[in-house]
């Protein structure tokens, strides 16, 4: 199965991420836009493994009390994969709890992708151009709980399910 672990999204918190979406296509962007069903936050990416189980208890020892996040300004990266992203403001603490996952991922044996945690909101894949200067209204939510997730394409579509 190809896994990561992430945070999901309320449907309150979607609604100025789909219309950050509608804004970028409004100034001419195209490129492959992340469904509305599959806005996360990526805490950890794994990949194909068979150790779900192992995943899953090393989220159960994540701890960490219910606490806020909020959008913040639109960002890209350019390097092999160009991305254009809705950042979180008041990284810090989920600088963190990446950090204590990814701990928890290596004691295990658990093999990730590696580098600098970034915390982002995917918006779309090879966009056609850069529009980054679009004021898009913040929201905000509070993050209760961790998910072990399953990505599959399904009849030509990505799906991400919650395990």
């Amino acid at each position: 199965m190809r896994i990561f672990i992430a945070i999901r999204f309320t449907e309150a918190f979607k609604e100025p991420i789909f219309e950050a979406q509608d804004a970028l296509r409004d100034n001419g962007v195209r490129g492959n836009f992340t469904l509305p069903e599959n806005l996360h936050l990526t805490l950890a990416f794994i990949g194909e493994t068979d150790k779900v189980d192992d995943i899953k208890a090393a989220v159960k020892e994540v701890f960490f009390v219910p606490f806020e996040i909020k959008t913040g300004r639109l960002g890209c990266f350019n390097g092999r994969s160009k991305v254009i992203w809705l950042g979180i403001d008041g990284e810090k603490k989920l600088k963190s709890i990446a950090a204590d996952l990814r701990n928890n991922l290596d004691k295990r044996g658990i093999e990730y992708a590696q580098g600098r945690f970034q915390p982002h909101i995917t918006l779309v894949r090879l966009p056609s151009c850069m529009p980054l200067d679009i004021d898009i209204e913040k929201a905000s939510m509070t993050v209760n709980e961790i998910s072990v997730m399953k990505s599959e394409r399904i009849n030509g579509k990505l799906v991400y399910t919650a395990l």
